[in-house]
């Protein structure tokens, strides 16, 4: 399988809490996304929406767009509405080359509820999964017949947000939903990332990776924090705590090194080899976003398969 790596401009502006890194421009996020070696990034608030304008710029970047987030309703309409109310997004990402959509379904309010605990987050009944799996793979084989994939996105403050959620949605929907697969929602929501994976490895078609705080994650510690919360201060690491920065390798392009675990060791990134000085206190802060990891720091997204060929 030919995987590249891409990232996710929340690692430079949060469209949920526009006011992280929202004084950033689109230039500034491209440039360090080329500077670090990266293959491509997801869409983002600071995108251009239409084909014939995002298209030039990304060309003269050498960035290629690998999808964009879609706020799916499918628990609360029907196939035939959400399908319509998609069709914009669909057709901007199929002209940009894109093969999936990345699909979290906020039914139920996620919006406004990254400001409350995560334990109030929505829910389906037990009762209520097999509808919403059928629902939802007419709905992922109508964006096949229009060529686009779907890279369902198990979320915090999501109906799909749980290991055990991700099981019931796997098992009562058809293969053409896809699954994105994201190590620190899993690890957030008190999953067990790498479990996930091996049970489900055969749906994945898009990944999500991150490093997580041991400690601060909201299911595991109550349910007390909310998802603002910890975006700002805690479950994932943050460049403006600067716990982690993102140094390009110094012997070739796409190889990266990721210091300061979340275990606190120092490590590097998916390729072995000879690395970048340590990260530690005593380093002179890095002079880009790209280096000390963006505004967030904490996502980088492997992005696999057919996703990115």
């Amino acid at each position: 399988m030919n995987v590249r790596i891409g990232i996710n401009p929340i690692t430079w502006t949060d469209d949920d809490v526009p006011d992280l890194g929202g004084d950033i421009p689109l230039d500034v996020c491209l440039t360090e996304a080329k500077q670090a070696d990266y293959a491509g990034i997801e869409l983002g608030c600071k995108f251009p929406r239409q084909s014939a304008v995002l298209r030039p710029i990304m060309e003269r970047y050498g960035l290629a767009v690998i999808s964009g987030w879609y706020d799916g309703r499918c628990a609360e309409g029907d196939v035939d509405a959400a399908m319509a109310a998609i069709g914009p997004h669909l057709q901007l990402l199929k002209d940009m080359g894109c093969t999936h959509v990345v699909h979290a379904d906020t039914s139920r309010g996620r919006h406004g509820a990254i400001w409350r605990p995560i334990s109030e987050g929505p829910s389906l009944l037990a009762g209520e999964w097999a509808d919403y799996g059928r629902k939802l793979a007419m709905l992922a084989e109508r964006r096949a017949d229009f060529g686009m994939g779907m890279a369902f996105h198990h979320h915090m403050e999501t109906i799909v947000e749980t290991d055990a959620e991700v099981g019931h949605l796997m098992r009562h929907s058809g293969e053409a939903v896809g699954l994105l697969y994201d190590t620190g929602h899993s690890a957030m929501s008190a999953g067990d990332p790498l479990a996930m994976l091996k049970t489900h490895l055969a749906r994945v078609v898009h990944v999500h990776s991150k490093n997580t705080r041991p400690g601060h994650g909201g299911q595991g510690a109550g349910g007390r924090h909310e998802l603002h919360g910890c975006r700002h201060g805690g479950c994932l690491h943050g460049a403006r705590q600067r716990q982690h920065r993102l140094l390009r390798h110094p012997e070739g392009p796409a190889r990266f090194r990721l210091c300061r675990m979340a275990d606190g060791r120092s490590g590097t990134g998916p390729e072995e080899g000879p690395t970048a000085d340590l990260c530690d206190d005593g380093v002179p802060e890095p002079r880009t976003h790209c280096e000390r990891g963006g505004v967030h720091g904490h996502e980088l997204k492997h992005l696999s398969g057919e996703t990115v060929l």
